[in-house]
């Protein structure tokens, strides 16, 4: 929002009256900022601000969240829209992130199971009844998570780890370097043609919020950051929120949760096939991760991601061991990860 600080204050006075009192939130990776507003009532909204002003019917987050929840997923409410100052105005969700639940006091494994079944059934429901109905209209129609967009990915991950990072400026992005190759046979595999269903495409533990007072069985997460939904891999979403480098999960989780993906969408007797597939398209996810976290300090001086990208290849290792066709980009992963 153009004005800054005093700008929000205006709006919030203007909108919330002169008690009204603002807070700062912490961002994500993106231009979007985030300010809770205290009404003076007890009650709060957030306020989603952009840097320009937009255009509503052209609004991807805005777009996708009313698509969501016309098919009934879990998504915030938008209470007012301000397309001149930039402002969506939606409901407080808090500050429980599906992450921050799981790092204060680590729950019983039945609870976690309980949570990570829930997100997953959100995936079967987003391949199976959102996939069919996807519109020109929305965005999500007209992009796809294919071996070009993939390879995008990973060379960014390169520019921005690889080099700016790491500073292995003596090999350089071609074909000489054998880093090129590596990186361009992963997303021709992990986006190679074939089934293309609808995907969040960012779905992980901190994009999963739990709402005040969910505590007991009937547990419901709220899905945020969902306005780069797109069209891509069966696996990805899944892979997403299974190799999260925000958290620690169990190989027992794991598996059981793939287990339920498959039941979900009828793919029960094809679980090694998946397995394949599972694995390059994580490997391209975790490296493109790192790659985001890596961009974030050396582009913005944002460097509370970095303490991720440890997690993150090392998953993306597991992810590689058993490909033999990648054994290159498993080696070079390996030099990455002990640096």
């Amino acid at each position: 929002m153009s004005g800054g600080r005093a700008g929000l204050d205006a709006f919030a006075a203007a909108q919330f009256g002169a008690a009204a009192r603002l807070e700062p939130l912490a961002g994500d990776a993106s231009d979007r900022r985030y300010v809770r507003a205290h009404l003076g009532d007890g009650k709060t909204r957030i306020l989603m601000t952009h840097a320009q002003p937009f255009d509503p019917p052209y609004l991807p987050w805005e777009r996708m969240g009313e698509f969501l929840a016309a098919q009934g997923f879990p998504v915030p409410v938008v209470v007012s829209r301000h397309p001149r100052e930039g402002i969506l105005v939606l409901e407080d969700i808090g500050d429980e992130s599906l992450q921050s639940f799981l790092l204060a006091a680590p729950p019983d494994p039945a609870t976690i199971e309980s949570l990570y079944g829930e997100a997953v059934d959100w995936i079967v429901r987003l391949q199976r009844r959102g996939t069919p109905i996807v519109a020109p209209s929305l965005p999500a129609y007209h992009f796809v998570l294919d071996a070009i967009r993939l390879g995008r990915e990973l060379d960014y991950f390169h520019e921005h780890f690889v080099v700016g990072l790491l500073g292995e400026t003596a090999a350089p992005l071609d074909s000489a370097s054998g880093v090129a190759p590596a990186l361009a046979a992963l997303a021709a595999e992990a986006g190679r043609p074939g089934d293309r269903v609808l995907c969040h495409r960012d779905y992980h533990s901190r994009n999963l919020m739990l709402p005040p007072g969910g505590r007991a069985a009937d547990l419901r997460l709220v899905i945020l950051d969902f306005q780069d939904a797109r069209l891509g891999p069966r696996a990805y979403d899944l892979a997403s929120l299974l190799e999260d480098p925000y958290v620690d999960l169990t190989e027992g989780l794991r598996q059981a949760m793939t287990t339920r993906f498959l039941g979900g969408i009828s793919r029960s007797g094809r679980a090694r096939e998946f397995a394949v597939e599972y694995r390059a398209v994580a490997a391209q996810r975790l490296l493109k991760a790192v790659g985001t976290f890596a961009g974030q300090a050396t582009r913005f001086g944002v460097d509370r991601y970095l303490v991720y990208i440890p997690r993150a290849l090392a998953r993306a290792r597991a992810m590689l061991e058993p490909l033999p066709e990648h054994r290159g980009l498993l080696r070079h992963v390996e030099r990455w990860a002990a640096r």
